[in-house]
Formats: structure tokens, C-alpha cells, sequence
């Protein structure tokens, strides 16, 4: 019961009583019920007026009125409230400001409500010229099985309207800044007359201005009808219609004149959105209907009931919707089309839809409903058909496909726009066939007749490369056991591989099976991991315009470059780069006679054993583009140092013929230059008697060369096919796309076999062996080591005698070291690293604990290039896990390249000093000084060769004048 004013009325039915409370304040009360006002009766005989009462903030409302046992109330009884010019609200906005049950009027009239009012069972409610206001659309009117509402001229600022079993009249009022829909009817009539706006209402839900669930809405003239900036988060802007009988009829207009586009009545739809579909209307019957009457009789006789088509003629203006019917008005789906280009199309008209076993076909489509407005549903499918089609590649013993269970995951929503279904192909012993597929679109309601069904024929074929159907019961397509093994992540759907780190995926050799590789030759893959396509996108895990196998190729109209591993355009005009190169062989040699550079002096051989080591241990590890400071090197180890190309279509093998050219072309220039000098004195004092060591030298830098190109020829790798039985040859290192020992590689390997046999392991084992096999010269069988004298000593000068077999030491150094970097192509740098360091720091300490060459200079040039290397080589190693690595790394090779340059250029200094002091460059000396001769230590190599002896003691003596030794010895 109240706490501010209770009144409980338990009469006769012979009475009336009439309750008038005026000009009554009463504020902030608290009861279960009307803790302001609270009444209650037995019978409806009472006539209650409150007249300018402030009634604010009751807890659990502010007017209360009811009737206790209604049943059996007189049919001539009557109750009466009116309430003019008061002001109500409650404490709580979720609380009922006004609440009334079983009265026969209810007058409202100037009133301010903020809150709730709610009416049950009423005869007639009138409210009149108020403001209903409430906060967050908490409140409004709510009523439930009244006969006749009327609003006129009211304000419902947030507040909405929600009418249950309610027959409804509204004219001349506002709707605005509403939080849910504006007017909610359930199974309900609304009359709608005068100047009736929504303006600046939004549903979380559906409906922003009207929700019509079974009901009607009659517009009668004259009226002004305005539907403005509505919105709604789901369907229907303006308004959302359902109904349980879909021909019923949802509008009627009242229209003297009987024109729909008469004066009389005129519709204004402005700036309405929905999120879903129906921007302005959602629902209803866009055909012909038939009214309810049993939800308005007296409205049957005399008014025109309309579809939505005659209610869009009297659409007088649609803002932004004007000529877009389709974006405008929509309903529950009724028709499935296809999507092709965000075009929808009908089904009929679109071709097969190709899949494999285990991928899911995808099928885009958009569910429409009237006027072709899109119209979100729930899609799955119901059965397949095997059919005919024009795929020549089908198993005609396929008759049956299998429709699986449906599940959770086939049972997909469309959207506002094109949407892709997903349904998952399954195959039939890897057989191809063709299956019709009915697609069912499923209404709310569950009714049959909207159970309409749209087929696509989907083309199954067999599974792609890469996959296959190892579980006939499962019939789809898996990962190919080699991408299983190795734990490659694919994707049937997209038909995709994960590729990481330096692996390669991609054909075998035979083209017949899917192969794997981890170790992909360096540079030639791309070292990021990639997902790519299997079938078509293979090449795109290959660097630098490669192809094929391993990235061993060059794709069309690119060719084999010198100089890096990249693949570029090319022209036969290259060919005239021959020339200059031919030039710089001439250069080269020049350079070596006139300065003495040679390794009899020794100078130089640290710096040689510098270059032989890092340009393929070290920068190969780096883009080429960021080691052009190493091209003076590059020469050292007689590469061209530049990035170029000879000919346009020039490949490996061709690049490979070509790397055993140079070498030869510059030794054949300085065999030449010693033949000739058997019978030209000038051509002898020309050369300054260091023929031989100039030959030498010019050996030892081809011999790193060609050994380098012989390993690179001999190198071959396997590629992993998995448990398949398909044929599979090793391939050749250097160019997947060719099988080793096979076609072209047969000659190169026996180019490679001979270059072996009768120059690397003679030339090796000569230097190693020479001391040992000169002391035994005695003998028949090793008296032709004789004739090499002078050619050893060029070599042997450097050291002392008990090291004169040093020189083959180092030639095996590099075999070690040459043959760790092949066999660790394409896996952890890092081994190259901490090889490079380790070997060297155990040749530096036996080296230096030996001092195995004659003058301490020499020991220190060698020991300071071979420490810059290990220095290099353990930065490096240190950085390797840094994100900056190859950046950083670059800087410390530029570095370590320029200090060896700044080294390599004072050494040459030293030279054309030696030379211009001695006058050897520019006036050869036409006589032998032997008096300055000193006096041969004795040793067990004392004869030794005039030839050697003297340019030995040239470089601080002077210049000997007599033939090449070489040549004339007996």
C-alpha cells in the first residue's frame, strides 16, 4: 500500500464515489505499489480526479490504481480517473510511473509523465496534449488488452509505445530520440492521422520507428506521415512487419478521395538505414492480402486494404532511397540467387563449380526477398544427384555420391551483401564425377512451403598435385605423405603450401610427383616463409628471376649470370665484353712481371689465401648487390667480379665451360711468354727472369678457381619424394632442372674428371710431397722431379728449408675448407663461421710456433690477414640471431674488405719502390752483378736453380740477365 496517500474503496455496488485531490504535492514515497498515490477497489464505482498534483520520484511508482475481483463486477459499473496538468515520475526509471488495471477511462490531459504508464484491461485511455520522457527508452506507454487508445497531440521524447492486444488511435503527435522502437504492436491495430513524425529513433534489434508483429496500421486522411533518420541495427529502419499468416494485410488507408496518390494522404521516408537489409521496410506482403478483421472489425467494412506495392505509390519522398526500391524494402527470403562479380544472377545460369575431395566448394550466393531486396536467411543442403556433364575427365562407374550428415558447420547465414557457402566435396575412390547439389533455404517458421530448393552442379575431380585420398573412408583429399613427413603445413581449399626457412616444394625431376628439399642452394630461394599455390605458384619461393628444381634455372628470356647467382636479361652483345676481358688477362700478367708480384717473394700470399677463403666461405652468404667493395678480391681469385652475362640464354652449364677458361687463358698467356723466351733474349730480359714465378703465381690463383669449379661440378643432392615409387635421380647441385651425370652434365663431369686426374691432385700432391720426392731424385723413378726445380722453388722461396712442403699445407687448407662450404650449401651459416675461425686460429698458432718463413714480415702479413678473417668470422657468428643481421653484417664485411684493400695497396707501394730504387721498371739491366751474389748457405737444398736464386735475391740486389731455366734445363 501506499505511503503517501492510500485509498481503499470496499462499496457496494450502489455507490459512487468520487475522490478529487488538487493542487497536492507528494514526493519521494516508498511501498511495493503507488507509493505516492495508491487506490484500490472492489468494484469499479469510483471517479478519481487529480488536478495540478506533483507526483515525483515514488519509489515503486507514483499513481497506482486497481480493481480486486474483477470477474464478478457488475456490467453497469463504472470507474472513472482522471489526471490533468500533474507531473508524475518514479524513483526508479525501470518502475511503473502510472499504473492501471480494469478502469473504464482514463483521461490524461497536459500532463508530464516521466516513466512508465501502464495500462491492463482498460476500456478507454485519452492522453492528451503531454510529454511522455523517459531516459535510455525506460518507459513509455505500455498497454495490454485495452479497447481504445487515443493519443493527440503528445511528445514521446525517448520514450515508445508498446500496444498488446490494443486497438490504437495517434494523431498530430512526435516520436523522437527513441532507443528502441518507437511503436511496438503485437497482434494490434494503430490509427495514425494529422501530423504523425518519427524522427531520430534507433533498434538495437529490428524496427526503428514501427515494429509490427500481426498487426495493422490504418493511415486515414488527412494525414502527414513522416519516417525520419529511423535506423536500426538488424532489419528495417523505418519498420519491421512479421506476420504468422503471410498474406495478411499491414496497412489500410482511410481515403475519401479513394486515390492512394491523392493530397489526402502523403508519406515523407527520409535518411532510414538498417544494418542488415530493408533500409526503410522489412516484412510484410508485397502481393495481394487480405485484412485480419478479427484484430479490427469495425474497420473491415468501410477502409482499403493495400500491399506494399500501393503503399510505396503513396510514398511521396524517399530522400536517399528514391529509385532503389530493392535497397529500400525487403522481407524474410523467398529466392536464392548467385553471385558472379557481386552481380546476383539466377542459379540456372551459372556454370559448374569445380572442387576436389576435402575442399569445400564455394558457392556465392545472396537470398533475396520482395522487390529483390536482399535478405539475410540460413542456407544448408538437403541431397545430391550424380548427373552428366562436359568434364571429358569423369569415371562413369560413379553413380551414387554420399550426402553427409549435417552439421553445425554446413548450416551457414547469408548477409546484406554476396556471401560464399562452403560446402564440403566429398570424393569417391579419387574417381571424378559430376553431383547436383540442392541448396534449401530455411525460413524462421519452419513451414514447408519455404523450403524452396536452388541446385548448382559442382565438377569433383580428383585430387590436385600435392594431395591424395589415403583414407577411402574419410574420401577426401590429404597432404601428400613427403608435406606430412616434414611437417608442412597445406591446404586443400586453397591448395597451398607453408613454406619456411631455406626449404624448397615443388615438382620432382620426373614432374610426375610432389618433392622436398631443405636445403635450398643459397640465394637461389628466398629465405622468408611463403604460402603459395602448388599447382602454379612454385616459383614463387625462387630468388632472382629462377625456375625448376631447386631454383636451379632461369625462367624464359633470362640467362645465367658471373658474378652472383641471380638470373637476368641478356644480349648476344655481351659477347664483346670478351675483349677488355681478354685485356685485363694481358694486365694482370703485365702487373705481375713488372712489380715482381709473386709468390716467391711471399708478399702477397697471405693476401691470396685471404681472398680464397672469404669470397666463397663468407660473402656468398650475402646479396650480391652489397659486396661490389670485393671485386679487387673477386680478381684475386681470377673471377670478373662484376655481374654480367656473355650471350642471351646462357645457363649454368655454359656458366660453368666458362670458369675453366680465364684460368687457362692466362696460364696458356704465360706458358706462351717462357716458350718464346727459348729463343728471344730481348723478350727474356723484357720479362725480368720471373717467368717462372710469375707462372706460379698465376697457377696457385687458378688453382683455387678451378678447384672451386670442379667441387661445384662433382656437387649433387637427392630430392625427398616421400614413400612415392616414381623414379627420382640425384640432380646436380648447382641446376636442380638438370639430372646428374646426365645430358649436358655428362661432359662437364668428365671435364671436371680430367681437369682432377691430371691438374688438382698432381699440382697438390707435387707441393706436398716435392721435399721428400727431391731427395729421392737419385732414383730413376723420381728424377723427373728435377725438371720442376725451378717451378717449386718459386713456391719454396718464402720458407725455410725444413718447411720448403708448406706450400702444399696451404693447398690442402683450402681443399678443407672449400669442401666444407659445398657440403654445408643451404644449411646453418654458422658452420662456415665457426670453421673458418677454428682452422685458422689452429694454422696461425702452428705457423707462428713453427716460423716456417724465412723473414718475420711475412709471418706477420699472413697472420694479419688470416686474423682479420677470424675476426669476421666470429663477429658474425655473434650476430647471427640479430634482426639487423644482414645489415649490420654488410658494414663489418665492407669493413674488413677495406682494411684488406688499404694492406694490399701499401704491399704494392712496397713493390714500385723496390722496383724504381732498382730501376727494373723502366731500364732493364743488361748485365748480372754476380759480384754481390752472397755466398750459398749450406743446406740440403743448396743446388738450387739460378733462375729462382736470382729473382730471389733481385728484389734487394738487382736484375739477372740469362735464359728461362725452365726451359733449357737438361
Amino acid at each position: 500500500m501506499g505511503t503517501g496517500l492510500g485509498v481503499l474503496l470496499f462499496l457496494d455496488s450502489s455507490y459512487s464515489v468520487p475522490i478529487s485531490i488538487t493542487n497536492s504535492v507528494s514526493y519521494r514515497n516508498q511501498a511495493w505499489f503507488g507509493a505516492n498515490f495508491y487506490f484500490k477497489e472492489s468494484y469499479e464505482s469510483s471517479i478519481i480526479t487529480l488536478l495540478n498534483v506533483t507526483s515525483t520520484r515514488g519509489i515503486s511508482g507514483a499513481f497506482y490504481y486497481t480493481v480486486v475481483d474483477h470477474p464478478a463486477l457488475s456490467n453497469n459499473t463504472a470507474s472513472s480517473i482522471t489526471l490533468n496538468g500533474s507531473i508524475f515520475s518514479s524513483e526508479c526509471f525501470s518502475d511503473n510511473s502510472i499504473d492501471v488495471s480494469f478502469v473504464t477511462s482514463l483521461q490524461v490531459t497536459g500532463c508530464q509523465i516521466f516513466g512508465i504508464v501502464k495500462c491492463t484491461a482498460c476500456e478507454i485511455i485519452s492522453i492528451t496534449n503531454s510529454l511522455l520522457q523517459t531516459v535510455n527508452c525506460i518507459g513509455g506507454i505500455f498497454c495490454s488488452q485495452c479497447n481504445n487508445v487515443t493519443f493527440s497531440n503528445c511528445i514521446f521524447n525517448g520514450a515508445n509505445m508498446q500496444l498488446d492486444y490494443t486497438h490504437s488511435y495517434i494523431a498530430d503527435s512526435q516520436f523522437t530520440n527513441c532507443q528502441s522502437p518507437a511503436v511496438d504492436l503485437y497482434n494490434s491495430s494503430l490509427l495514425l492521422t494529422g501530423n504523425v513524425s518519427f524522427t531520430n529513433n534507433f533498434s538495437p534489434f529490428n524496427g526503428g520507428a514501427l515494429y509490427l508483429i500481426s498487426s495493422t496500421i490504418t493511415i486515414q486522411a488527412p494525414a502527414n506521415i513522416a519516417f525520419l533518420n529511423n535506423s536500426a541495427l538488424g532489419l528495417g529502419g523505418a519498420i519491421y512487419i512479421t506476420n504468422i499468416n503471410k498474406i495478411e494485410c499491414n496497412f489500410i488507408f482511410n481515403d475519401p478521395d479513394g486515390n492512394l496518390s491523392s493530397p489526402g494522404i502523403h508519406i515523407f521516408i527520409d535518411n532510414s538505414s538498417a544494418g542488415i537489409a530493408g533500409n526503410v521496410l522489412y516484412g510484410g506482403n508485397i502481393n495481394p492480402c487480405d485484412f485480419n478483421c478479427s484484430t479490427a472489425p469495425h474497420y473491415c467494412a468501410s477502409n482499403r486494404h493495400v500491399s506494399l506495392i500501393d503503399f510505396l505509390k503513396a510514398i511521396t519522398h524517399l530522400g536517399q532511397h528514391n529509385g532503389n526500391q530493392s535497397a529500400m524494402i525487403s522481407s524474410d527470403a523467398t529466392g536464392v540467387y548467385h553471385c558472379v562479380n557481386d552481380m546476383a544472377m539466377p542459379f540456372d545460369t551459372i556454370p559448374p563449380i569445380s572442387a576436389y575431395p576435402g575442399k569445400r566448394a564455394n558457392i556465392s550466393i545472396i537470398t533475396i526477398g520482395q522487390l529483390n531486396g536482399t535478405s539475410p536467411d540460413i542456407v544448408t543442403y538437403s541431397k545430391c544427384d550424380i548427373v552428366s556433364c562436359l568434364n571429358p575427365s569423369i569415371d562413369s562407374s560413379v553413380t551414387s555420391c554420399t550426402t553427409p550428415s549435417l552439421k553445425a558447420t554446413d548450416v551457414q547465414s547469408t548477409h546484406q551483401y554476396c556471401t560464399n557457402y562452403a560446402y564440403l566435396v566429398t570424393g569417391n575412390n579419387n574417381k571424378a564425377y559430376c553431383m547436383l547439389l540442392s541448396l534449401v533455404l530455411t525460413r524462421a517458421y519452419q513451414k514447408s512451403d519455404y523450403l524452396i530448393p536452388y541446385q548448382v552442379i559442382i565438377n569433383v575431380a580428383q585430387c590436385p598435385f600435392g594431395f591424395t585420398i589415403w583414407n577411402n573412408a574419410l574420401s577426401i583429399c590429404s597432404a601428400d605423405d613427403v608435406l606430412v613427413k616434414h611437417n608442412i603445413t597445406s591446404d586443400i581449399d586453397g591448395l597451398t603450401v607453408l613454406r619456411n626457412n631455406t626449404m624448397w616444394i615443388g615438382n620432382s625431376s620426373s614432374n610426375t610427383t610432389l618433392a622436398v628439399h631443405l636445403n635450398c642452394p643459397y640465394d637461389y630461394c628466398n629465405t622468408s616463409s611463403i604460402t603459395f599455390r602448388i599447382i602454379d605458384e612454385q616459383d614463387n619461393q625462387c630468388n632472382y628471376n629462377r625456375t625448376g628444381v631447386l631454383c636451379g634455372g632461369c625462367k624464359p628470356n633470362m640467362s645465367a649470370v658471373f658474378g652472383s647467382n641471380r638470373c637476368m636479361p641478356c644480349t648476344d652483345k655481351y659477347l664483346w665484353l670478351l675483349v677488355p676481358f681478354s685485356i685485363m688477362g694481358v694486365a694482370l700478367v703485365t702487373l705481375l712481371f713488372l712489380l715482381n708480384f709473386t709468390v716467391s717473394v711471399g708478399t702477397i700470399n697471405g693476401l691470396i689465401l685471404y681472398a680464397n677463403i672469404i669470397v666463397p666461405g663468407i660473402v656468398s652468404l650475402f646479396s650480391y648487390s652489397h659486396t661490389r667493395i670485393f671485386i679487387f678480391i673477386s680478381w684475386l681469385n681470377l673471377d670478373l667480379g662484376i655481374e654480367t652475362c656473355f650471350y642471351n640464354g646462357m645457363n649454368t652449364i655454359a656458366k660453368t665451360w666458362i670458369q675453366f677458361v680465364f684460368p687457362a687463358y692466362v696460364l696458356l698467356l704465360v706458358g706462351a711468354i717462357i716458350f718464346v723466351s727459348r729463343w728471344s733474349s730481348l723478350l727474356t730480359r723484357l720479362c725480368r727472369r720471373n717467368a717462372v714465378a710469375v707462372l706460379a703465381t698465376l697457377i696457385l690463383l687458378s688453382y683455387t678457381k678451378i678447384l672451386e669449379t670442379v667441387i661445384t661440378v662433382f656437387a649433387f643432392t637427392e630430392i625427398d619424394v616421400g614413400n612415392s615409387m616414381a623414379n627420382n635421380p640425384p640432380v646436380w647441385l648447382a641446376d636442380g632442372t638438370i639430372l646428374y651425370a646426365q645430358g649436358e652434365h655428362v661432359w662437364l663431369l668428365a671435364a671436371g674428371i680430367i681437369v682432377t686426374i691430371t691438374f688438382l691432385i698432381p699440382y697438390t700432391l707435387i707441393l706436398l710431397l716435392a721435399p721428400w720426392i727431391h731427395a729421392k731424385s737419385h732414383l730413376k723413378v723420381f728424377a723427373w722431379i728435377n725438371n720442376l726445380k725451378p717451378f717449386l722453388d718459386a713456391y719454396q722461396a718464402p720458407f725455410k728449408d725444413q718447411y720448403r712442403f708448406w706450400p702444399g699445407i696451404l693447398l690442402n687448407l683450402r681443399v678443407v675448407l672449400y669442401l666444407v662450404f659445398i657440403i654445408n650449401e643451404g644449411n646453418d651459416i654458422n658452420v662456415n663461421f665457426l670453421t673458418i675461425a677454428l682452422v685458422l686460429c689452429c694454422y696461425i698458432f702452428i705457423t707462428n710456433r713453427l716460423s716456417v718463413y724465412k723473414y718475420w714480415p711475412l709471418t706477420v702479413l699472413e697472420s694479419y690477414f688470416l686474423i682479420n678473417l677470424i675476426f669476421l668470422s666470429c663477429i658474425l657468428l655473434y650476430m647471427k640471431d640479430s634482426p639487423t643481421y644482414n645489415n649490420d653484417g654488410v658494414k663489418i664485411l665492407i669493413s674488413s674488405g677495406g682494411i684488406s684493400l688499404v694492406v694490399l695497396l701499401g704491399i704494392i707501394i712496397y713493390h714500385v719502390y723496390v722496383q724504381l730504387k732498382g730501376n727494373r721498371i723502366l731500364k732493364p739491366v743488361s748485365r748480372m752483378i754476380k759480384s754481390e751474389r752472397p755466398a750459398p748457405v749450406a743446406s740440403p737444398y743448396a743446388q738450387v736453380d739460378l733462375a729462382v736464386e736470382s729473382q730471389t735475391l733481385a728484389l734487394n740486389y738487382g736484375s739477372f740477365e740469362f735464359r728461362e731455366p725452365l726451359l733449357e734445363h737438361n
